[in-house]
């Protein structure tokens, strides 16, 4: 008798499905690599699930498991992803057919992140790439185009910066832990997040049109869902300040970029420019998925990376007067092991 068919439709490396394969399983891989999620189309993901008992793998980002690939085998029993998030994945058709769907929201994955968003604010504020090439090509570098920013409050009277945080889940939370001994105020947005989750991070709750106006670094870790998807639109971008740094390690669609391209985003083609570098009349603002760079100024705006981004369970005290992203402290339709309950139930705990 056969064993279970396993499709692993973007392994997360070389040796972790083999242990379906001495387990008896009979084990096909995508084409979906950790460095190139793009992977398989849906058509052809469909065409691998046919008999399959279950797929896992990390992110895909060249396809979708929906119903024609959930509903390829009689069989299926479960959905399990390597990565947090689920968005590739139809939960609803997973519910509908009583398919598990569940995810990785460990801090070896989460835990990177706010790591890569401190890296991101400060090469932003301090300039260091800029500086670099500056020596490197011999030019002056203690000029005030390259004087690096400011972060913490200062005796002298200097406030410091005001961080905003959208989403108070694992990672926002962690980083306001790593944020706390640099001295800024820190005001966060999560209207699933009871006010005692505020209290001990020490950030200050408001709406997010006030973190939008008051921020000067505003950085979004939400997961992708109806509720978050283009949250951050021509609107949103304008309440916030000329010289504000917007940052997002969450999933791309969470900001409505326009289709507009620039030859060359404001500054050098070499790295972004500094806030101080753009004119008055420009807002400019980065994003960043992980390592990778856009940038852009308001009216010439460059497209990011197709990637795609991060929800919650109810608050206990209710939710600021204009509604907020939900956190990336959960993830709706999933659980955060590999026993989940069925896709469409509500997660007690998730990430990114």
């Amino acid at each position: 008798m056969a064993g279970p068919r396993v499709v692993v439709f973007a392994p997360g490396d070389t040796e972790s499905y083999k242990r379906f394969e001495e387990a008896g399983c009979d084990v096909e891989l995508g084409k979906a690599s950790w460095a190139d999620p793009r992977g398989n189309n849906t058509a052809e993901l469909a065409a691998m699930a046919r008999e399959a008992d279950a797929l896992i793998g990390s992110s895909i980002k060249g396809g979708r498991i929906d119903r024609s690939v959930m509903t390829a085998s009689e069989h299926l029993r479960i959905v399990a992803k390597y990565t947090v998030g689920v968005d590739e994945i139809d939960t609803d058709v997973a519910t509908e057919l009583g398919i598990l769907v569940t995810h990785a929201p460990t801090e070896a994955n989460w835990g990177g992140v706010v790591e890569t968003t401190m890296m991101q604010m400060l090469t932003l504020l301090k300039k260091p790439r800029q500086r670099d090439a500056a020596l490197k090509e011999g030019d002056a570098w203690r000029t005030p185009a390259l004087t690096g920013t400011h972060i913490g409050r200062r005796e002298d009277g200097y406030p410091g910066l005001t961080v905003g945080i959208i989403g108070l889940g694992r990672i926002g939370g962690r980083l306001a832990q790593m944020l706390a001994p640099w001295r800024v105020r820190m005001i966060a947005c999560d209207p699933y997040q009871p006010i005692d989750r505020f209290i001990h991070a020490n950030v200050e709750r408001v709406d997010l049109d006030t973190l939008l106006q008051e921020s000067d670094v505003v950085t979004l870790h939400v997961i992708l869902t109806p509720e978050t998807h283009h949250m951050i639109g021509e609107r949103e971008l304008g309440l916030m300040k000329p010289t504000a740094i917007l940052l997002n390690t969450s999933r791309g669609p969470v900001i409505a970029w326009t289709r507009r391209r620039s030859p060359r985003p404001c500054g050098t083609s070499r790295s972004p420019a500094p806030p101080s570098t753009c004119s008055k009349s420009s807002r400019c603002r980065w994003t960043a998925r992980c390592a990778r760079w856009t940038t852009g100024c308001c009216s010439r705006r460059t497209s990011p990376p197709t990637t795609t981004a991060p929800a919650s369970a109810p608050a206990s005290s209710g939710p600021p007067t204009t509604s907020c992203a939900p956190s990336a402290a959960r993830s709706p339709s999933t659980s955060s092991t590999a026993t989940s309950s069925p896709a469409g139930s509500n997660a007690s705990e998730a990430a990114r």
